[in-house]
């Protein structure tokens, strides 16, 4: 009885870490298309500010995933900010969707290798424009 209990709660832990995970997720693409319509002029937002959040849920997106620290290739490092916030979009729907598709009980590698690739991409865009005054 007690170990029923006990898997469980390690049930309901994975569904609650896996919610939390694809609302994550969510913001992160949203924050993706402010960020593209700031830099497309049609919006105002902090870059450096929704980057930073950019980077925070994807961490947490790893973290929740079970992944740690990865080095993941980015092949094509964005020119622009536009074209970065459409890369981190890209990346941000794709692991949204993956996360929607996976059981609870599943680790993937995909999804920690593309979070960690949305962190490293965040902070390539802060750097960039930050030593660019923005």
């Amino acid at each position: 009885m007690e170990y029923e209990i006990q898997y469980r709660a390690a049930i309901e832990l994975r569904q609650s870490e896996r919610r939390k995970a694809l609302e994550a997720a969510e913001q992160i693409v949203t924050l993706a298309r402010r960020l593209r319509e700031s830099a497309a002029g049609r919006e105002r937002v902090s870059v450096s500010d929704t980057l930073e959040t950019i980077q925070k849920q994807a961490k947490r997106i790893r973290s929740l995933s079970g992944g740690g620290e990865s080095d993941p290739v980015i092949e094509n490092w964005p020119a622009d900010l536009e074209a970065g916030a459409e890369q981190i979009l890209a990346l941000a729907e794709s692991l949204k969707q993956q996360l929607e598709s996976l059981d609870h009980r599943v680790i993937s590698l995909t999804i920690i290798n593309g979070s960690t690739s949305i962190i490293r991409l965040a902070d390539y865009l802060r750097e960039h424009f930050r030593s660019a005054g923005s």
